[in-house]
């Protein structure tokens, strides 16, 4: 009897220690919070250019002033690398060239002499120094900068050809934004000022034409791709 007694209270306690547990609170699971993915601006990267281009160009034939008006569009490509720093600062260094079919018509002067400029090529290697906000980078830019062109004057009906290569200086600024893995698109905005240029037009018309003073202004939208890694892998940031 006292066997049967005591099975019975042994299945009672153990039955409302079951019942308890079940109402014990349990334990919440652990979750790992993982930080979006940052841009890595970081690596090498090229892509292609299309832009307009707009400037002033003095020059004298034989001591007649004169002045054209250069604009037209250009084509190109670019290319660069970047370094990125964990204070989002990105330093980098870009080269692209250009060319186009930038034209002007002019005639000045007593001798009602007209000039031509029929293809351009421009190029610029430059350092650039932006700040980056996750997957947009807004950037300033400044170098050395070349300008190609081929130049046709008439003369009484008369026509000489020839071409020059000006250097000089470029200064700007810019956005570039990232719209996929490993592609950014970009705008731009550059200011170049040239040395003076020498074009011989003898013995056709029997003068020399002198660039004094060439300044041109930029703006270009262009799409790079970039090589390697896309992002930055962020670690675990929280747990709850």
């Amino acid at each position: 009897m006292k066997k049967i007694v005591f099975a019975s209270i042994a299945v009672a306690a153990l039955c409302s220690a079951s019942a308890f547990a079940a109402d014990l609170p349990r334990k919440a699971p652990v979750y790992k919070a993982v930080a979006a993915p940052l841009f890595n601006w970081t690596g090498f990267y090229a892509g292609v250019n299309v832009g307009y281009l707009w400037g002033s160009e003095d020059f004298d034939v034989a001591g007649v002033p004169g002045s054209i008006s250069p604009r037209g569009f250009l084509f190109g490509v670019q290319s660069g690398y970047n370094w990125q720093f964990n204070s989002n600062w990105v330093v980098g260094i870009e080269s692209d060239w250009d060319f186009g079919s930038v034209k002007k018509n002019d005639t000045f002067g007593a001798a009602s002499l007209e000039s031509k400029m029929k293809r351009t090529e421009f190029g610029t290697v430059r350092g650039r120094l932006g700040y980056a906000a996750n997957d947009t980078l807004w950037y300033v830019t400044g170098g050395w900068a070349w300008y190609e062109q081929s130049l046709n004057a008439t003369l009484a009906g008369v026509s000489a050809h020839d071409q020059d290569f000006h250097t000089g200086w470029v200064i700007g600024a810019g956005v570039e934004k990232a719209f996929a893995p490993n592609w950014t698109w970009k705008l731009e905005y550059l200011y170049a000022d040239f040395d003076r240029g020498f074009y011989t037009l003898a013995p056709a018309l029997g003068a020399n034409l002198v660039v004094s003073d060439f300044k041109v202004s930029t703006v270009r939208f262009g799409v790079n791709y970039k090589f390697g890694d896309w992002f930055n892998k962020a670690p675990v940031s929280a747990r709850y």
